[in-house]
């Protein structure tokens, strides 16, 4: 048998003008009109950005990039990253292979700077199961 789901309303959302949504493996973020980004879902290994390793039921604010006005957001299958409206590409979550673009392979629990492209503003992000596009 067949069972559609109809689309549901995000309640924790429901007063907050959203310009963008963005999904990655059992987790979503959405960036507001005013540019606050907030994430919630699975959070194993730290693409929520909250800086721990919960999971997140309701769409929480990511803190660390609150005096920051987020342009867009994009996700992998268990990492994020999220251009702020002066270019600078943010990324966190899992680092394995190198796909943060932080130069290791390690795991962010907070959205950090991508210093290699510093003096290159981002405009856009895509992100794919296992890798990274500007």
């Amino acid at each position: 048998e067949d069972k559609a789901v109809a689309p549901r309303l995000v309640e924790g959302l429901r007063s907050v003008p959203v310009k963008q949504v963005a999904s990655g493996g059992y987790f979503s973020a959405a960036v507001s009109e005013s540019g606050e980004l907030y994430c919630w879902g699975h959070g194993k290994d730290g693409q929520l950005g909250h800086g721990d390793l919960k999971d997140v039921h309701m769409p929480r604010a990511v803190r660390s990039l609150q005096s920051k006005v987020v342009r867009t957001v994009s996700c992998g299958e268990h990492h994020v990253g999220a251009v702020s409206e002066v270019g600078v590409l943010y990324t966190w979550g899992r680092g394995q292979n190198g796909r943060l673009g932080h130069g290791g392979q390690e795991n962010e629990l907070l959205p950090k700077p991508v210093e290699v492209l510093s003096g290159y503003p981002v405009g856009l992000v895509a992100f794919g199961e296992v890798h990274t596009s500007c």
